[in-house]
């Protein structure tokens, strides 16, 4: 876990992420990726911070969470 730095979100999912990580940051998996990633919003776009490991979110959990509308699917602009 050196490098990593544990994380708890406003709806309580628990992980690990890269230093630097900030209140404020984005959790966002994409369709085709096989891990959440940790993404900053700075003006209109967001920048990549970094993937992470969370539990909950991992092996297809956040599609069915987003199937049930637990979690927004949206689409975001990355730089």
């Amino acid at each position: 876990m050196k490098g990593r730095s544990f994380f708890v979100t406003d709806r309580g999912y628990m992980g690990f992420g890269p230093q630097g990580i900030e209140s404020g940051d984005t959790i966002c998996v994409f369709l085709e990726c096989d891990v959440p990633l940790i993404l900053r919003k700075v003006d209109e776009h967001y920048v990549l911070r970094g993937e992470c490991f969370m539990l909950g979110l991992m092996d297809g959990e956040a599609i069915d969470a987003s199937d049930e509308g637990i979690i927004p699917l949206e689409e975001v602009d990355v730089h």
